[in-house]
């Protein structure tokens, strides 16, 4: 809900990944919810380009080329990889149950992301996303 209005309903899984605008994303579940545009949107896909470049994801239905939007980011689809695509610097690491919880910079750019051993904070690390489970939604209605 938001100001009064269902925003979505259905069970928790789906709305967390497939949330139908940003305000969705960053109301159910944690993670990070970059602003970006469409590029490029056909079957069920669309190229986002946002902070950490042109990405390639699953896309919520009806988002067109030039469409703003938002890549949502969760910490269970980011991971520290030396061989990572992005560099990013490691800003603090908080222990989680079993596991670490390492909060990610670049520049303005925040992610979070699971490791069982942090790296120290200030430390640049490679970081890979799992594109497959993003997903690139709507951007929060005004």
């Amino acid at each position: 809900m938001n100001a009064g209005r269902i925003l979505q309903s259905g069970a928790p899984q789906e709305i967390c990944a497939r949330p139908a605008d940003a305000f969705v994303a960053g109301f159910i579940g944690e993670g990070a919810v970059l602003a970006g545009r469409v590029t490029r949107a056909h079957g069920g896909r669309a190229v986002f380009d946002g902070p950490l470049g042109l990405i390639e994801a699953p896309a919520a239905p009806a988002l067109a080329a030039g469409d703003a939007a938002a890549l949502v980011l969760r910490p269970e689809h980011v991971r520290l990889d030396p061989q990572g695509a992005h560099r990013m610097v490691v800003t603090a690491a908080t222990f989680s149950g079993d596991r670490y919880l390492c909060a990610l910079s670049l520049g303005e750019t925040q992610l979070r992301a699971r490791s069982d051993a942090p790296p120290p904070q200030g430390a640049e690390v490679g970081v890979a996303i799992d594109i497959a489970r993003t997903y690139v939604t709507h951007a929060a209605a005004p």
